[in-house]
C-alpha cells in the first residue's frame, strides 16, 4: 500500500484548517448573537418575563457547552497563528467580532441571574 505524501497532506490540512475555523465560528456566532438579542430584550409584560426567564434557565444549561465551543474555537485559531496558518482577514475580522460578543452574552447571563435571585427575594 502506498502511502499518502506527507507534503500534500500538509497542503490538504492547511486549507481544510481555516475553513473549518470558520464553519466553527458562524455557528458559535449565530448561538450568541441569537442569545444577545433574547436576553438585551426588556420585557414589557409578565408574559414576557416569563419567557426571558425561561430562556435564560435554556441558556445556562448549555453555557458549558458553548464555552467549550469557544475555548475550541480560540484553540483553533491560536494553533493557525502558531503555525503560521493564511487565514482570511475578513475571517479573522469576524472571529474578532465574536469575542465581545461572547463577553456580552457572558455579561448578560450573569446580570440576569442575579436580578432573577433579587427578584425571588421580593
Amino acid at each position: 500500500m502506498i502511502a499518502p505524501s506527507p507534503a500534500v497532506c500538509l497542503e490538504k490540512i492547511e486549507v481544510l484548517l481555516p475553513q473549518l475555523a470558520m464553519i466553527r465560528q458562524k455557528n458559535l456566532f449565530d448561538k450568541i448573537s441569537t442569545a444577545n438579542s433574547q436576553l438585551n430584550h426588556s420585557p414589557d409584560s409578565v408574559s414576557e418575563y416569563i419567557s426571558l426567564m425561561e430562556f435564560l434557565v435554556e441558556c445556562t444549561a448549555t453555557k458549558d457547552k458553548i464555552d467549550k465551543e469557544f475555548l475550541e474555537l480560540q484553540s483553533h485559531f491560536e494553533l493557525m497563528d502558531l503555525h503560521e496558518e493564511k487565514v482570511n482577514e475578513m475571517d479573522r475580522a469576524a472571529y474578532k467580532m465574536l469575542l465581545p460578543e461572547y463577553a456580552q452574552m457572558q455579561n448578560m447571563l450573569d446580570l440576569l441571574d442575579n436580578t432573577k435571585d433579587e427578584d425571588k427575594g421580593k
